[in-house]
Order: C-alpha cells, then sequence, then structure tokens
C-alpha cells in the first residue's frame, strides 16, 4: 500500500521525536527539586558582648542542624537546632548530670529558618532565621545548681553559596551573623545583648 503521509507531516513528526528525546535528556540532567530538606554543619565562629558574663571575644565550635521542605523551586524554610560553645574543658563534662557539655559556655539556637536561591541546583542564595536562644555558663549553673543561666531572642542573616555533589546532595559554605538579647535566670539578674559570627561548612539534601 502506497504511503500517502505528506514530507511536511513526516519532518513534522520526526521533529516532535527529537524534542521528546531532548526534553527526556534534560529531565534526567536536571532532576526536579525533592519537596524535604535536611542538613549538617560545622564551623568556627565568636561571639562578642559588650556586657555580661559571655563579655569578651570568645572563640568557638559552630554547629546547625536543619529540617525542613520546599515551598517553592527556590525558596525552602524549616527548622534550625545550632549554636556556638566555647571554653572547652574536659573538666566541665558531668557524667552524672545530662545536661551538661565539655563547654564552658554556650548559645543554642532553636530557629525558623528561611532559605532562597535564585539558582535552583547550585550557587550563591541568602538565609534568615529567628527564635529562641539558650544561654549555658558552667560557672554560674555551678553556683545556682540550674540547669541553664539563661534565655532569650534572636535573629540571624546568612549568606552562602552551594555546590550541588549529587542528585540531591549539595556541599554548602555559608557566613551567618546573629543578634541576640539574653536574660540570666534567677537567682541573678539582668540581661545582656551578643553578636555572633561564624563561618561553617554544611551538607545538605534537597
Amino acid at each position: 500500500m502506497r504511503n500517502t503521509k505528506s514530507p511536511l507531516l513526516r519532518v513534522l513528526g520526526l521533529a516532535l521525536m527529537l524534542l521528546r528525546l531532548l526534553g527526556a535528556q534534560a529531565a534526567e540532567e536536571t532532576p526536579q527539586p525533592g519537596r524535604w530538606w535536611a542538613g549538617i554543619g560545622l564551623g568556627y565562629g565568636q561571639v562578642l558582648s559588650s556586657n555580661g558574663p559571655a563579655r569578651g571575644d570568645p572563640n568557638g565550635v559552630w554547629l546547625e542542624m536543619q529540617l525542613g521542605m520546599r515551598v517553592g523551586r527556590h525558596l525552602l524554610t524549616g527548622f534550625e537546632l545550632g549554636g556556638l560553645g566555647w571554653q572547652v574543658s574536659g573538666a566541665n563534662y558531668q557524667p552524672e548530670n545530662h545536661s551538661t557539655s565539655i563547654y564552658g559556655q554556650g548559645i543554642t539556637n532553636q530557629f525558623l529558618v528561611v532559605q532562597y536561591a535564585p539558582q535552583l541546583e547550585s550557587g550563591w542564595f541568602l538565609g534568615a532565621a529567628g527564635g529562641w536562644v539558650l544561654y549555658d555558663n558552667r560557672g554560674l549553673e555551678a553556683l545556682s545548681g540550674n540547669t541553664r543561666s539563661g534565655n532569650g531572642e534572636a535573629g540571624l542573616l546568612r549568606m552562602g553559596y552551594d555546590w550541588r555533589i549529587s542528585r540531591r546532595g549539595h556541599f554548602i559554605l555559608d557566613l551567618n551573623y546573629e543578634q541576640g538579647d539574653i536574660r540570666l535566670n534567677a537567682p541573678f539578674h539582668g540581661r545582656f545583648d551578643t553578636s555572633l559570627l561564624s563561618l561553617g561548612f554544611r551538607l545538605s539534601y534537597h
């Protein structure tokens, strides 16, 4: 039987097949973003305070962990637990007290975090976070018998760069600036402001 299909229809058919193949290949090379987001990071930080027990220029270890979800192709939101610990000593840790650590002083963040990345796969991004902070001071807690020395509120601004290292894995370098207001727990009185600057790296899945 004679093929009655016109050359124009044949060309259009071949063009559609080619476009489908190219589209499928592009989809494999650029995966759709995942819904869930998680990360863990480690770095170096410094807390500055002009008054209060944390005054001076203490330097220490910066930790951060995030868990959240994507609310847009370029927007991540979730919960972040992190902070800075300094004055490291094995004598600070008491095995019989689960609330102690190796740090003489520490600030722990419990934040809601939002992160915006103009490019989906990698590149520069901006972030902001805010919420509650917990303050620990081994010396004050030894005197008072408290398990915590103070608490307050803080906000954080973040800028970083994201490298995609696998289909959903990312290596991130970020710079954080945090401003907080901490109130001491009884029997101590007063409050003090803190400024925290940290630089760290993070492994993220999103």
